[in-house]
């Protein structure tokens, strides 16, 4: 990995780095109010969620529409991001090379953002400067407030989302980037000098978001078995309502003390490190005497499920939640 540039504002931070070839720009998710003992490290959480929750829509040439707090947070990185890939293609030779736009939670949204830029940055598209990227996302929520339009922008080819996925009693899926309102209650910080935070449910939210491109959908089914489906489009793992509300806590974003209330010594679904030790595992990152990852295209008969899409081939999910 050849860092090129990495850089802060207020409300997000990026990193822009040479890696085989490719120019990867990683945006940063949403910072983890847990552990935060500095009075200005959690102001910047409030920030983060004031950012995620701005309902304003920005609009780019093509009529996309989406929520503008993701927008905002790619564009304070924008001029920075402009410049760092000025400087890795540098490095590219005369072939250049191409670029991945990525990042997880709120850096996945910011990541997708950025690839709804049709405007100008020193005379330059930032189309043509990222020159048809790929877009890989980690557990990013739903934003784009209009869907053919968005999806006419993008390059649906190259642009996928990676979701987590576990079989308890019932398929459970990564929460955030389920269709619903996110409603979150936590106390952080020393005992005695605790922060509190409440984000209430908002009408606002009842308007509708969409998913745009691939999602790839990662289920672990035992220590060392994996298996994925596949989808396009606005699909998800439950039917919410948009105005329908998930309560979330800690458990659902860290690893509570009790390692043993989670299988495979993993943190939840929606943390960065369970999508990092998946892949990595998958990818033969730490190999094991064990070792055998099992993945085929779609969830193999009597698997369980929510929709018929995760099943494999022509089988369906039936009442019982099972792929058949």
């Amino acid at each position: 990995m050849d860092p090129c540039h990495q850089h802060e504002g207020d409300i997000d931070a990026v990193l822009v780095a040479k890696y085989r070839n490719k120019c990867f720009v990683s945006f940063r998710g949403t910072l983890s109010p847990w552990g935060v003992m500095k009075k200005y490290k959690y102001d910047q959480w409030k920030r983060d969620i004031k950012q995620n929750n701005n309902l304003n829509e920005a609009k780019n040439r093509d009529g996309c529409k989406y929520r503008k707090g993701f927008h905002n947070a790619y564009m304070s990185m924008r001029e920075k991001i402009g410049d760092s890939l000025d400087v890795c293609q540098s490095k590219c030779g005369k072939l250049g090379c191409e670029v991945v736009l990525t990042g997880h939670s709120k850096g996945g949204a910011a990541a997708i953002a950025a690839s709804f830029d049709t405007s100008f940055y020193k005379s330059i598209s930032m189309r043509e400067r990222f020159n048809d990227p790929f877009v890989i996302t980690f557990g990013a929520p739903p934003f784009a407030t209009t869907q053919s339009e968005c999806e006419d922008s993008i390059n649906l080819k190259k642009h996928f989302r990676i979701v987590n996925s576990m079989k308890h009693h019932v398929l459970a899926c990564d929460p955030i980037a389920e269709h619903s309102v996110k409603q979150f209650e936590t106390k952080v910080g020393k005992a005695g000098s605790d922060f509190f935070f409440k984000a209430e449910s908002n009408d606002n939210f009842k308007e509708r978001t969409f998913h745009v491109g691939n999602v790839v959908l990662l289920n672990r089914d035992g220590d060392n078995s994996f298996q994925i489906a596949q989808g396009s489009g606005d699909v998800t793992c439950q039917d919410f309502s948009p105005g329908d509300t998930q309560n979330l806590d800690r458990g659902d974003f860290e690893r509570k003390n009790d390692v043993n209330n989670y299988r495979y010594r993993e943190e939840p679904l929606h943390a960065i490190g369970t999508y990092h030790d998946r892949l990595e595992k998958i990818h033969g990152g730490k190999p094991m005497a064990s070792h055998e990852v099992r993945v085929i295209d779609g969830f193999n008969k009597d698997h369980a499920c929510t929709k018929n899409w995760q099943c494999a081939g022509d089988m369906v999910c039936n009442s019982n939640n099972m792929c058949a």
